[in-house]
């Protein structure tokens, strides 16, 4: 295995970009710097915000941004890894919070071991909105 992998961050979204930028922003605080972030948005309104941050603010990071009027998330995952460049692929989930700047670099290590085909996280629900509107979740 390289010593240092390209990963390719895959996240599907619908309708919930102010989710998906804050996750977009917890990868640009990872350690490990060798890797993409493809977003597909399916969402029924363009995602301004959304746009604006991965033109401007995220030079330091490579962010491929995918519009796809079709609906779902195998079809978004799909063409995420249609258009990824990575010797990895991670799928994250728009509405989950990353506080670990290691998530990445541990993930990658669970594959120095040649029998490990696949790496699954857990998701730690830490708040629940008393209105539904979300829940707050932690990627470990």
């Amino acid at each position: 295995m390289k010593h240092n992998p390209f990963v390719s961050v895959i996240i599907p979204t619908y309708n919930r970009e102010d989710f998906v930028i804050n996750l977009i922003k917890d990868l640009s605080n990872q350690d490990y710097n060798n890797f993409e972030v493809i977003v597909i948005d399916q969402s029924e309104k363009d995602c301004l915000k959304l746009k604006n941050l991965i033109d401007d603010s995220l030079k330091k990071m490579k962010v491929v941004y995918l519009k796809d009027k079709k609906r779902g998330v195998s079809r978004a995952r799909n063409l995420g890894i249609f258009n990824s460049k990575g010797d990895f692929i991670v799928f994250l989930d728009d509405d989950i919070s990353i506080p670990n700047r290691n998530f990445l670099d541990e993930h990658i290590k669970c594959y120095h071991n040649l029998k490990v085909g696949g790496v699954a996280g857990r998701v730690i629900e830490k708040l629940q909105n008393p209105n539904g509107d979300r829940l707050e979740r932690f990627f470990q």
